[in-house]
């Protein structure tokens, strides 16, 4: 079994949006999605045996921010792979911290997948908003 991690340029997820592996995107997650690439200041795509696993982000609010929004869009195939992905998590997580002490996100509430791998990360989490639930994670000095 081959994984990777590597940064990935707009211009492939561009092409991935349209692909069948983000075919389960609504119009309106795309278009939010398309907005996320675009201001992304890091881009990575994990693979498992040539399968795109996810796709994730980080965007800092100004050049000069010491915090980054982290969003993570994951596949069907990730729920093959989770150990996998939440190994390969905590690895790039690592690196993301050098750059960007605190990490900052919103988590669907019911999301317990997603939650679940932002525990494994070390997230604490906020009362939800409605649909909402805001994340932190800080770099432990």
């Amino acid at each position: 079994m081959t994984t990777s991690v590597s940064a990935i340029s707009r211009q492939k997820v561009s092409e991935l949006i349209s692909s069948m592996a983000m075919g389960n995107l609504s119009e309106v997650e795309v278009e939010a999605f398309k907005r996320y690439v675009l201001v992304s200041s890091k881009l990575r795509a994990g693979v498992v045996d040539g399968k795109l696993i996810c796709l994730w982000g980080l965007i800092p609010p100004t050049m000069l921010s010491d915090q980054a929004y982290l969003w993570l869009h994951t596949t069907e195939a990730a729920q093959e792979h989770e150990f996998i992905l939440v190994r390969r998590s905590q690895i790039e997580l690592k690196k993301m911290l050098e750059e960007f002490p605190r990490i900052i996100g919103h988590c669907e509430v019911g999301a317990e997948q997603s939650i679940r791998w932002l525990r494994w990360l070390g997230a604490s989490f906020g009362d939800h908003d409605g649909r909402l639930v805001p994340f932190e994670i800080v770099r432990k000095e």
